[in-house]
C-alpha cells in the first residue's frame, strides 16, 4: 500500500497535461503539417513529452525520498519514546521498591509494638478516670 501512496502523492496532473499536449503536437504535426514543418513539430512534441516525463520522474523521486525520510524519522522517534518509557519504568520500579521497603519496615515496627503490647502486664489497666469515661460516654450518647 506504501507504493500506492507514493505514486498518488507523486502524480502530477500538470505533467500529464503537458505530456498529452506533446503527444497531440506530434500527432497533429505528423498528419497535418506540410513537409519540413512536420519534422519540427514532431521533434517539438517529443521534447515536450520528454520534459513532462522527466518532471514527473523528478517529482516521483522527491516524494519517495520525502516519504522515506518521514518513515525514518518516525522510527527514530519511536525508538526514543521506547527508550524513555524503559527509563521511566526503571525509575518507577526503583520508587516502588523503596515504597515496599518502607512499608515492610512500618509493618515490622507495628508487629514489634503489637508483640510488646501483647506481653505487657499493664495492657488491661484503665487509661481514664471513671469520671472522664462517664463524661465521654455522655458526649457520645448526646451525638446520636
Amino acid at each position: 500500500m506504501d507504493w500506492f501512496l507514493k505514486a498518488w502523492t507523486a502524480y502530477s496532473f500538470a505533467s500529464t497535461a503537458v505530456g498529452a499536449s506533446g503527444i497531440a503536437l506530434m500527432v497533429v504535426g505528423a498528419w497535418l503539417a506540410p513537409g519540413r514543418l512536420k519534422v519540427w513539430l514532431v521533434a517539438l512534441g517529443m521534447l515536450i513529452l520528454s520534459a513532462a516525463a522527466l518532471y514527473q520522474q523528478g517529482r516521483s523521486a522527491g516524494v519517495s525520498e520525502t516519504v522515506d525520510l518521514a518513515n525514518h524519522q518516525a522510527s527514530e522517534a519511536e525508538k526514543i519514546r521506547a527508550q524513555l518509557a524503559a527509563e521511566d519504568a526503571a525509575e518507577d520500579a526503583k520508587k516502588l521498591e523503596a515504597e515496599l521497603a518502607q512499608a515492610r519496615a512500618d509493618n515490622a515496627e507495628l508487629k514489634r509494638i503489637n508483640d510488646a503490647l501483647a506481653t505487657d502486664p499493664e495492657r488491661d489497666r484503665r487509661c481514664l478516670t471513671v469520671d472522664d469515661a462517664r463524661r465521654l460516654r455522655e458526649l457520645r450518647s448526646g451525638d446520636r
